[in-house]
């Protein structure tokens, strides 16, 4: 009975030594860190082991052709332009209109030229033969330009300037908007010896008109009339112009439904005056004086003539009316143009004449002009 006792004891101390083995392991397996090991992605090879492992399978890879892949096409980048590289700029003025134009300025700006360059070739449109003109010391070379009437619809230019191997260009439309401006026909000057009426007339109706006129192709002068309501029919009076003078004029015409233009140029030259022979002589009176004929018998009288004609007077006749005393040795001799004066004395001599007092007329007379008088007294006495 004692040893079943101990027996029982003895497995009652060997189940509580497990019983209490196990909830220590238990409670210890619960104790995890506050902070897991974060998880790494390369793991670090197991400690080395007397274990005998299986080898690793060692693999090979494929080689790969030997053919090498063709690299890429190198490009060559775009050169940045050289600030020293020859350049040239092209600008036209007005670069669009409605024609016909005739001053239309090409304007080359050239930079970097080779040394010894200074002309360019500058030309109005593609088959324009093109003008050489001189480049000047700031790189700049000009040209004019004139370009026909354009159709509906437009015409397209294209100008160039070329100097030391550099060219550019310069577009240009005539008509570009495809509206028709009036078409000027008819235009007459009817002209007088300063004045000149100017007609013209338009296939459209127009408002009112210009002229511009002047000595050359600038003008200089414009007349607008204002006054005048829509018409086809224009009329313009010019004044205070000189005679047998070429004149220069450009009429313009704006139709009224689209506001287009358009001129013309011609030109006029005025009468020559009708021909007159006139002339004046000054003073037109003298005197009166006294002689006395033994103290201050003599005396004399310049006199001026003046042609006012504008054709030569000739033939001159200087006279006293027959008085003896009183002579002109300066008469005219040649002729007198238009303009032109000359001096007549005439020269009064008292002695061995009888004491009176004499009306004087003096006469100055031209071929075809009319006479003219210059009159006065003079007494005599002793």
């Amino acid at each position: 009975m004692a040893k079943i006792k101990n027996f029982v004891s003895a497995l009652a101390f060997v189940v509580f030594i497990a019983v209490f083995l196990f909830a220590a392991g238990c409670v210890q397996e619960k104790q995890w860190p506050v902070s897991p090991t974060p998880f790494v992605a390369s793991v670090a090879p197991a400690a080395s082991t007397s274990a005998s492992l299986a080898p690793t399978v060692s693999y090979t890879p494929a080689p790969t052709s030997s053919h090498s892949p063709t690299p890429a096409a190198s490009q060559t980048p775009t050169p940045v332009p050289s600030s020293s590289a020859p350049s040239c700029l092209l600008t036209a003025a007005p670069n669009s209109f409605v024609g016909p134009a005739t001053d239309v300025v090409l304007a080359a700006a050239f930079n970097n030229l080779p040394s010894g360059v200074s002309s360019a070739t500058l030309k109005c449109f593609s088959s324009d033969p093109g003008q050489v003109v001189s480049i000047g010391s700031q790189g700049g070379a000009f040209r004019s330009c004139a370009y026909p009437a354009a159709p509906i619809g437009g015409v397209s230019y294209e100008a160039s300037a070329t100097a030391g191997g550099v060219s550019c260009t310069a577009p240009l439309t005539n008509g570009y908007n495809g509206l028709a401006a009036p078409v000027i026909s008819s235009v007459v000057a009817s002209v007088t010896v300063a004045n000149a009426s100017v007609t013209w007339y338009t296939d459209v109706t127009c408002g009112s008109g210009v002229v511009e006129y002047g000595a050359s192709t600038a003008y200089g002068t414009n007349v607008t009339n204002s006054s005048v309501g829509a018409s086809n029919v224009h009329f313009m009076f010019l004044n205070g112009l000189a005679a047998s003078t070429l004149y220069y004029y450009r009429v313009w015409s704006c139709a009224t439904s689209n506001g287009l233009c358009s001129h013309s140029d011609s030109s006029f030259t005025t009468s020559a005056p009708a021909s007159t022979w006139s002339f004046t002589a000054t003073p037109a009176s003298f005197g009166p004086w006294t002689l006395n004929k033994s103290t201050n018998a003599t005396k004399t009288q310049d006199f001026t003539v003046t042609n006012t004609g504008n054709q030569a007077l000739s033939g001159w006749n200087c006279s006293s009316g027959g008085l003896s005393w009183v002579t002109t040795s300066s008469c005219p001799a040649a002729s007198l143009a238009a303009g032109e004066s000359a001096t007549v004395t005439f020269n009064f001599n008292a002695t061995g004449q009888s004491n009176n007092t004499y009306a004087v007329t003096l006469t100055f007379l031209a071929m075809n002009a009319t006479q003219q008088t210059s009159s006065g007294s003079v007494e005599i006495v002793d």
